[in-house]
């Protein structure tokens, strides 16, 4: 009667409630009590590593929910993270729960000025929205406030120009593959594979082609179709994906040796130095079995090899006896930059290898193409190496669509890899470089000149944001380029990359380079 009077009809319901928070307060352990505390008083408190920690609890001051962070495996960022997020709706009266750390890949970041935002949380199957965040830096194992964010301050626009393989299918693309009629590819049923494998082989004026699952495999399968006997040797450029980027298959897996001649900057080799390494005739040396080229070359910048050149190169195959392989991943940007059909650039060529997952923006699969005999032993081949796939129409529909409907429009990605040269050009920094005139498609190859700044350092600064740059440019742009070396790195453009993330990247390029001056 007394607390009716006191309290009113709800008094039982706020003691009952009191009770309930008090009894929850006490059942806290030493860790939740230690940010309790810190949090209320903006304190630092010492975290440990190892697992992630949520608590969410409406009864503590403000609601909120916790997430000890830890960097991804693919970061060299000494940075954790604590987000306190204030919730605009109630949550369960107190709940805790872990998770291990392979959780955090659900989850976006922002690094800059040596923090690490969540962009968005997602994580145990719940998600969660941001009205605001509070952001913490972790410094020796101890956390200090610096700064609220809101919601709005946290998104950004990320420019993904590492490769042209991070594609994403298109909506169209990805109707076309659905709709494919499909078969058993190992068996030779599968009207999608057969439909691409026809078209391929009339693109590039070949007998007949085999769809493969990526461009290595399909190098490789060239190689050993070729360099049947044991004893064998290619010749290759020092600077080929073959001879740097493909493990050594063909010595691996093939047992075929390696010569590699020179490449020029033009991705070209001296053709004299070539005649010159041939072995055929003293039994103490391998037999040279295969000359490779690339067109266009990757790590020479996207160069298309001068037609003069592979005239050249066909011809003096043609009297050595010797058969030409042609890596033609990007053979498309190559016919595309010389206006020319892209058989034209592998009439010389017994074989070639032709990706769908660079410039036509499939999500997987290359083409081998060559004569019937040539094509009859790549099918062994390629079962042997585990590529013989079955209901794979969906991947070769993929590569129609690229071909009859990306293809046409790589000139404009040729177009967007020249702005982008043209932004770093224009801002005459000593500390990057790059050379006009030696953009030929879609590959802006960077020269690191800065003696305190490696190519990967400059990478990281253009995938971070700082705060003076928000301030400057008034946006949020992660550009994300790939070092080749520790003084080269490259953007490459692609049918995902569209005009204005090219004016995107053109301004956080200038901005930077003059940061780094």
């Amino acid at each position: 009667m007394i607390m009716f009077c006191i309290l009113g009809p709800f008094g039982p319901f706020l003691l009952i409630h009191l009770f309930t928070n008090v009894f929850l307060f006490l059942s806290m352990d030493l860790f939740h009590y230690l940010i309790f505390f810190s949090f209320l008083l903006q304190l630092p408190f010492l975290l440990e590593p190892g697992e992630v920690q949520m608590l969410i609890n409406e009864s503590l001051y403000p609601p909120l929910t916790l997430l000890k962070l830890y960097p991804h495996s693919c970061s060299t960022s000494t940075v954790s993270s604590l987000v306190l997020e204030k919730r605009t709706r109630r949550p369960h009266p107190l709940a805790s729960l872990t998770a291990s750390c392979n959780n955090l890949k659900k989850m976006k970041f922002i690094r800059g000025s040596g923090v690490t935002m969540i962009k968005c949380i997602g994580f145990v199957g719940v998600s969660y929205k941001i009205p605001s965040v509070q952001v913490l830096q972790h410094r020796r194992h101890f956390v200090h406030h610096i700064g609220d964010w809101s919601a709005a301050n946290l998104s950004c626009h990320i420019v993904d120009l590492r490769s042209d393989t991070v594609t994403q299918p298109s909506v169209a693309m990805k109707e076309a593959m659905m709709k494919a009629p499909l078969g058993d590819d190992v068996f030779g049923e599968d009207p999608t594979v057969l439909a691409l494998q026809v078209k391929v082989a009339d693109l590039l004026e070949k007998d007949a082609a085999l769809f493969v699952p990526s461009g290595t495999m399909a190098n490789l399968i060239c190689i050993l179709g070729h360099c049947w006997g044991r004893g064998a040797e290619m010749i290759v450029g020092n600077k080929s994906h073959i001879y740097l980027s493909e493990q050594a298959g063909s010595s691996q897996i093939g047992g075929v040796h390696t010569w590699a001649l020179t490449n020029k900057t033009n991705g070209t080799f001296c053709l004299e130095e070539m005649t010159e390494a041939v072995r055929k005739s003293r039994p103490h040396n391998p037999i040279t079995s295969l000359v490779c080229a690339e067109n266009t070359h990757n790590y020479c910048g996207g160069k298309a090899l001068p037609l003069e050149w592979l005239n050249e190169l066909g011809e003096r195959c043609v009297e050595l006896g010797i058969p030409l392989h042609m890596d033609g991943a990007r053979l498309m940007n190559a016919a595309t930059a010389l206006q020319v059909p892209p058989a034209r650039l592998v009439k010389h060529s017994t074989s070639v290898s032709f990706c769908l997952s660079k410039g036509l923006g499939a999500p997987a699969g290359s083409v081998v193409a060559g004569p019937h005999e040539f094509i009859t032993r790549a099918i062994r081949l390629r079962k042997v190496l585990g590529g013989g796939m079955r209901q794979v129409g969906l991947l070769a529909a993929a590569g129609i669509y690229g071909l009859d409907h990306v293809a046409p429009l790589l000139l404009d990605d040729h177009r967007h890899a020249k702005l982008l040269a043209q932004a770093v050009w224009e801002a005459r920094s000593n500390v990057v470089k790059v050379n006009l005139e030696d953009v030929h498609t879609n590959i802006v190859k960077l020269e690191i000149q800065a003696p305190n700044m490696s190519a990967d350092d400059f990478c990281k600064r253009m995938s971070s944001i700082t705060e003076d740059e928000m301030a400057v440019l008034g946006e949020h742009t992660i550009a994300k380029i790939a070092p080749l070396s520790s003084t080269t790195a490259k953007m490459v453009t692609h049918c995902n990359i569209t005009s204005s993330d090219v004016s995107r990247v053109r301004r956080k390029l200038a901005y930077v380079l003059k940061e780094l001056e």
